[in-house]
């Protein structure tokens, strides 16, 4: 085949003739056979370009795309470029995806230096459409020097595009359908737009946009004049062209807005509420502010409707001040004021009329006349009302009905000037429920009469954010944090809500924290969806068992908030919560975790560092029931944004034992805390039991625990009188008047401790919430008790009666897996002077009185020790206690009822007691060792011989 030639191709698209429609023969291009029919003044084709490359490094591969626009119902195309092959290597070519069908690139020699990439494309049936700035093909080329000019070839059958029934679409001419392109070194400079005067106008009238010069120009318009004509609204660029065909980059664009009358829109709203304290009287004053859409417009006059509560404030006008803010009350160039006020009061709404002054009315809309009203906020009035009722909101908000098409601005011609949009806007904030007794606004806190935080008034926090004192309790009645507020209580700031604290903004509350303390709200109730961010500090490495105190908070959200939880790999953290039904903690969670944590429930967790770990959800308050198994025990923790009192010290009901008394397993009647794992005080993974007969204990915002629920309860309490502010509480007790024994057992890595408490109102049985059950956790050692009246059950604290005339006798247990040596040692509280705590050892027989001295002895591993040790208590009765008898034998006797021998005998030794007639009272053989003890029941008071035979 040979090529076709057609030398009247551009005559003919030239001529205003009919469609008229030219069948070829086949013809041979680069491979690819075709039909090819021309139609004359038919559908235009897409605009192609060739996007240039700048900056390009010499040796350096670079992608030129080649993009089109109007790219409608293609079905075909035929398309050539020349280069100048010194200055490019054509590498390769990649057409659109989207572009089905047969297709051909090609790069030919011309012989000449020069070289031709073409392009052949085409399907049958149906064409294909592309979006604008899509790209056609990406043409790659090794860049060897520049400017190297890509230029379309001949821009007429070498350039075609045609339809799907092989019709050739009109491109001419070819300047307004083919744009070259360049790859260079350097850039080709953007031009710029200069305008011949302000781009926001009013209907009918223009701008003409002129760009900086250039050898062509194209616009956005199509348009191809150094300059054009803009009367409509739009966003303009232009490129420009130089000598060689290549079209520069667009220029930034340049946006011009035309207004039509009664198309802009007026928006009203309400600010910076205060209290004014006035002679005798109070006063809320606020702003009303303006802005408009578009910052052209120059107020004419308006209207302002405001509604408010009739309860709250007088319905004098007398009551009221309304003054133009002094934008609007300074002198036109007549000299008079450029604006007048009007208000009046009726029934519950104060109406205000701001008015232009009327010998303006023919002048143009100008800055020296009018006000220009900006697309911010500013104030036009300031407006002060009376309040006659502190204990209320203050119901004022914009009435629109009445506002609606009230609102005119200045034309410069008649009619001079016309109605904002009738469906003005207004913003969504206003005062319809703000309190009138204290109030956070403007970066300042004012109140009824004076600023005074131990009176409970009704609060509003209304804008930005606000903060309570320090070291002190700020009171309110009710608590509200509007919409963009936030109230901040400080590390050891304090705050008590007798009513409700509403909250309507994310984070609207944050309560501080500190590595040594947190902030503390205490609130009879809560409402609105606004979040309360709150934070609990931990020490790097250790677990933790603490609680969710706010309600809502996702999983994923909480382990994304807190890096800082320990990742044992890559998909989880060491995050878990407890399994009631399997005594046991659950497998780690993972980052993907589904669901909420649970309000009041315990987690187990640790920290890579010492970080805070953050807690975000919805406030919790008034009394709170929080759920778990019966018969288990459950890990709960303090609910609410404040520590909470757990135990009872003389007459004390509100707090969590006296509350759930009916709900806990009666022999663990207690709460048990987790105490961390720390080899210098030899805590591993123990728990502290706390009882009603310890001191008073508190514990902090955060703190979760131990229960175990009995048979019929499956969950437990908590009331918003037990709630207490502590800032600095570190779980620890206050000092009491308690009279107790700790009885500790260490090694050389382990500790361990038991409580004896005595109480006049106590029995030798069980004492539900005050004879807690032991749970023993992970430790190698353990110590514990046993009730005198046995029930069972070891004990962590045993409480018991005041034993003055009675000897005391108490089991003690020993766990000891290791095994090894163990010293025992007491520490007795508030106890008499004489009073004694001795301890015996039942298998080496030996009795030491722990008041004075330690007892070691050697214990085997894996042995659980239940009658081995006793406690024995008593006072001195005697004035021989300490007399060193011959052989360094001591002999004493116990509250008259014991008679101890304190010194080592042999197995041959006997002890003979004789009253002063000489008459044998009783004869005992003594067991080796340092200690025995003789019972004295049947023997009288009085004086009597006692003689130690050994041998």
């Amino acid at each position: 085949m040979i090529p076709l030639k057609i030398n009247n191709y551009k005559q003919m698209k030239s001529k205003e003739i009919k469609r008229t429609k030219i069948t070829f023969a086949s013809y041979l291009l680069i491979g690819i056979f075709s039909f090819i029919s021309i139609i004359l003044h038919g559908e235009n084709a897409p605009v192609t370009f060739i996007t240039s490359v700048i900056n390009a490094t010499p040796g350096e591969q670079v992608t030129v795309p080649v993009t089109v626009t109007k790219f409608e119902n293609i079905a075909g195309l035929t398309l050539a470029l020349d280069y100048d092959y010194s200055k490019l290597h054509f590498v390769s070519g990649t057409k659109n995806s989207e572009l089905v069908g047969t297709c051909s690139i090609g790069d030919i020699d011309l012989g000449n230096g020069f070289h031709r990439l073409t392009i052949s494309w085409f399907k049958s049936g149906e064409g294909i459409s592309l979006p604008d700035s899509s790209t056609l093909v990406d043409y790659v080329f090794t860049f060897i020097s520049g400017p190297a000019s890509l230029t379309w070839y001949d821009n007429g059958p070498s350039c075609v595009f045609n339809d799907p029934e092989a019709n050739t679409l009109n491109d001419t001419p070819a300047s307004d359908y083919y744009f070259n392109g360049v790859v260079s070194n350097s850039a080709i400079a953007v031009p710029g737009i200069a305008t011949s005067g302000p781009t926001t106008f009013f209907e009918g009238e223009s701008v003409t946009l002129t760009s900086s010069a250039g050898y062509a120009y194209l616009w956005s318009t199509g348009d191809t004049t150094s300059s054009i004509e803009v009367s409509t609204s739009g966003s303009y660029t232009v490129q420009t062209i130089n000598s060689e065909g290549v079209s520069s980059k667009s220029s930034a664009p340049t946006v011009v807005t035309v207004i039509s009358a009664g198309g802009t829109e007026l928006s009203y709203r309400i600010n910076s509420p205060i209290i004014v304290n006035k002679s005798f009287d109070d006063y809320f004053a606020f702003d009303v502010q303006v802005k408009a859409d578009l910052a052209v417009t120059c107020l004419w006059k308006g209207q302002i409707n405001l509604d408010f509560n009739n309860v709250t404030f007088s319905s004098e006008k007398i009551d009221w001040t309304v003054i133009l803010d002094s934008l609007f009350s300074v002198k036109n160039s007549l000299g008079h004021k450029k604006y007048n006020i009007d208000f009046s009061i009726s029934e519950s709404i104060l109406n205000i009329e701001i008015k232009g002054d009327i010998n303006a009315m023919n002048l143009m809309a100008s800055e020296n006349d009018f006000v220009k009203i900006t697309n911010e906020y500013q104030t036009i009035v300031n407006v002060r009302g009376k309040i006659i009722s502190e204990n209320e909101v203050s119901g004022i908000g914009v009435n629109k009905s009445l506002m609606n098409g009230k609102q005119f601005y200045k034309l410069p011609a008649p009619p001079w000037n016309a109605t904002y949009a009738i469906s003005n806007n207004y913003d969504s904030r206003d005062f319809t429920d703000t309190y009138v007794g204290r109030i956070y606004s403007f970066g300042q806190w004012t109140q009824i009469e004076t600023l005074d935080w131990t009176k409970a008034v009704n609060t509003s926090v209304w804008d930005k954010n606000a903060d309570v004192l320090e070291d002190v309790i700020s009171y309110a009645s009710n608590l509200r944090i509007h919409e963009s507020a936030s109230l901040i209580i400080p590390v050891n700031g304090m705050m008590t809500v007798s009513g409700s604290t509403e909250i309507k903004s994310q984070n609207g509350l944050i309560i501080k924290s500190d590595s040594v303390g947190i902030g503390s709200l205490i609130t009879s109730s809560s409402a609105g969806q606004g979040s309360v961010a709150t934070a609990c500090y931990l020490p790097a490495d250790k677990w933790y068992v603490l609680t969710a105190p706010l309600a809502g908070e996702s999983i994923k959200d909480f382990l994304n908030a807190n890096s800082c939880i320990k990742s044992p790999d890559e998909n989880s953290r060491n995050l878990k919560d407890y399994d009631s039904e399997f005594n046991g903690w659950n497998d780690h969670f993972t980052n993907s975790e589904e669901g909420n944590l649970e309000h009041g429930k315990g987690y187990f967790l640790q920290a890579d560092s010492n970080s805070f770990v953050k807690f975000n959800g919805l406030l919790q308050a008034g009394d709170i029931a929080i759920n778990g198994a019966a018969k288990k025990w459950n890990c709960i923790g303090n609910p609410y944004t404040s520590a909470i009192k757990i135990n009872q010290e003389i007459d004390n009901t509100a707090n969590f034992l006296y509350e759930n008394i009916e709900n806990l397993d009666p022999s663990y009647g207690a709460i048990y805390i987790w105490n961390q794992p720390d080899l210098s005080n030899g805590n591993i993974g123990s728990y502290t039991a706390i009882s009603n007969a310890v001191e008073q204990v508190e514990i902090q915002l955060g703190q979760a625990f131990f229960v175990k629920f009995n048979e019929a309860a499956d969950y437990v309490n908590f009331t918003s009188e037990m709630q207490i502010h502590n800032p600095k509480l570190a779980l620890k007790s206050k000092s009491s008047t308690i009279q107790k024994i700790n009885l500790n057992v260490s090694s050389s890595s382990f500790n361990s401790s038991t409580i004896i408490t005595f109480n006049s109102e106590m029995t030798f049985g069980l004492d539900q919430t005050f004879d807690a059950g032991f749970l023993k956790g992970n430790s190698d050692l353990a110590v514990y008790s046993q009730l005198i009246e046995d029930n069972g059950v070891s004990f962590a604290i045993q409480a018991l009666p005041n034993n003055e005339g009675n000897n005391l006798v108490i089991p003690i247990g020993i766990d000891f897996k290791t095994g090894g040596e163990v010293i025992f040692s007491a520490e007795s509280f508030n106890l008499p002077s004489d009073y004694l705590v001795l301890l015996e050892d039942r298998v080496n027989g030996i009795i030491t009185d722990l008041s004075t001295n330690d007892y070691s002895v050697q214990i085997a591993g894996n042995s659980t020790n239940l009658e081995r040790f006793w406690i024995h208590t008593s006072y001195i009765t005697t004035d021989v206690n300490a007399e060193m008898l011959q052989d360094k034998l001591n002999a004493y006797t116990i509250q008259n009822q014991q008679l101890v021998v304190s010194g080592y005998v042999s197995e041959h030794a006997q002890a003979i007691i004789y009253d002063l007639q000489g008459r044998m009272l009783l004869s005992e053989k003594l067991i080796e060792g340092n200690s025995n003890m003789l019972n004295l029941s049947g023997i009288n008071s009085g004086v009597y011989l006692l003689l130690v035979k050994d041998r």
